[in-house]
């Protein structure tokens, strides 16, 4: 080939990318371990399917009362109230909240109905069947609320997001673990695209 021929056969940047996006297609789209999609790019949005937590629960280990029947509760005039059971987290709460009653919760645990606040057991002194409350707590207190991280229907990440570690907490990609009510796989679908 002489210099003249060469010459023809070179293509401007403009040319070449329009020759090349005219050329190419998207690839087809698939269904991934969660776990499995770190570095892929989806081909949908991803939506939540459920609230994230499902439930109200507490963010301390402590007891959920009515915040009303313990407002005025110091060290000096503690608040009585009658225990009535215990939740642990992950287990469903069979016990009902409500005035002038308290229930134990650990961390983690769903928030009986009817109760509104949790104090934490550092201001609480506990007897076989009552606790004595040294501090007020106002309502919502240690409560993470259900969907306070993750509402359900809400948009996690856009059509042509590439997944990585840690993009979106709820997602925890790096544990296989998702959002989605014991699901073990996170049912989305993904592109992959070429890169350099």
């Amino acid at each position: 080939m002489n210099r003249k021929e060469e010459q023809k056969c070179i293509l401007g940047f403009n040319e070449a990318l329009t020759m090349t996006l005219d050329n190419i297609a998207p690839l087809a789209s698939q269904r991934v371990a969660l776990c499995d999609a770190v570095g892929n790019v989806l081909a949908e949005e991803l939506i939540a399917l459920v609230d994230s937590p499902s439930v109200h629960g507490s963010l301390r280990d402590g007891y959920a009362v009515v915040a009303e029947d313990i407002r005025f509760a110091t060290a000096e005039n503690p608040v009585e109230l009658p225990l009535i059971g215990g939740v642990a987290a992950g287990n469903d709460c069979q016990v009902q909240g409500g005035s002038q009653r308290a229930v134990r919760v650990l961390t983690g645990a769903p928030i009986p109905d009817g109760s509104d606040a949790v104090v934490a057991e550092e201001f609480v002194a506990v007897s076989d069947t009552t606790i004595q409350v040294f501090s007020n707590a106002e309502s919502g207190r240690n409560i993470l609320v259900q969907g306070g991280d993750v509402k359900k229907g809400a948009l996690l990440a856009c059509s042509g997001t590439r997944l990585a570690r840690g993009f979106h907490p709820q997602l925890r990609l790096e544990r296989s673990q998702t959002i989605m009510e014991g699901a073990e796989y996170c049912d989305f679908r993904y592109t992959l695209h070429a890169t350099d």
